[in-house]
């Protein structure tokens, strides 16, 4: 636990320094007695429409508990947080804050829940000095959810301490939109088809998730709250060995269609129809030429 709360002691130094958000500042000491708030809005169409409705929960990870010549010196991690490590050289990146969220989530950690109002915004007041992560809980599912974010309260800048904190910069969400893929094999039945497929969907030409089509989710899938304003397109990965795959989409719904290339014999299906047709010509053929040699 102290080398949890040491790597977490270094944490809250990183973010104090490169922590970039908008706030009222407050020149002056950090002193106990003092106690700060984290406000954001919540917009889209490029910030000109509020969006209200959207639950956020802040969560204390952890609180200052020294406090010397007005610095804020050590900080004590909470105890629902005892087990959580921090890596340092990882403080800023988001995947480090979705893994705190995982862990509040494993856990089912309690933090303090408010609701945008109808200007999208909300604030948490009062809140004693510490490290708070912000999580956008619920919202509406037009839109996509914003990621988590570590706060210090109070945040610095030089030598200014800033206890009322706008996280706006750190808050995005779009309009979203579902994306549907749907499989139909083109065959002679389940027999001759692979047990499963695996797709992949590709977020402006790179992939940004991996589901598997099979019998058990009627060969289709949705992905829900993505963002209207990427591109978003669809491929079948290892195309099943005899099949081609011709794509079609209709909006935001995509299907892959599926289509043998042999037949059981492992010849090529194309030649069966024009062979038969050639038999029945050359049949014909043979019969007119032998009533015509009678003839003469």
């Amino acid at each position: 636990m102290k080398k949890r709360a040491a790597i977490l002691n270094s944490l809250i130094a990183f973010v104090l320094i490169v922590c970039c958000v908008f706030a009222s500042r407050i020149s002056g000491e950090c002193a106990e007695t003092k106690k700060g708030s984290i406000a954001m809005t919540f917009t889209v169409d490029e910030g000109k429409t509020p969006v209200s409705g959207i639950e956020v929960t802040v969560y204390k990870v952890a609180e200052y508990s020294v406090f010397e010549e007005n610095v804020c010196r050590e900080v004590e991690v909470m105890p629902e947080f005892s087990d959580f490590g921090v890596d340092i050289d990882k403080a800023n990146d988001p995947q480090q804050a979705y893994a705190a969220g995982e862990y509040i989530k494993e856990r089912q950690i309690k933090g303090t829940v408010k609701t945008t109002g109808a200007d999208g915004t909300v604030k948490f007041e009062e809140l004693p000095l510490g490290l708070y992560l912000v999580m956008q809980t619920d919202q509406p599912e037009k839109y996509t959810i914003t990621e988590a974010f570590f706060i210090s309260v109070p945040s610095k800048e030089g030598d200014t301490y800033i206890y009322d904190i706008n996280a706006t910069p750190k808050v995005s969400i779009v309009n979203a939109t579902s994306i549907t893929v749907k499989k139909i094999w083109n065959d002679d039945g389940p027999s001759s088809r692979p047990s499963f497929i695996k797709v992949a969907l590709l977020r402006n030409g790179n992939e940004y998730d991996e589901v598997t089509l099979s019998e058990k989710n009627n060969w289709n899938y949705v992905w829900t709250r993505l963002a209207a304003t990427d591109e978003w397109t669809i491929e079948e990965i290892e195309v099943p060995v005899g099949y081609i795959a011709t794509y079609k989409n209709d909006g935001y719904i995509f299907i892959i269609e599926n289509t043998p290339t042999l037949i059981q014999s492992g010849q090529l299906k194309w030649p069966v129809p024009f062979l038969a047709a050639l038999g029945v010509f050359l049949i014909l053929l043979g019969l007119y030429l032998g009533r015509k040699k009678n003839e003469d």
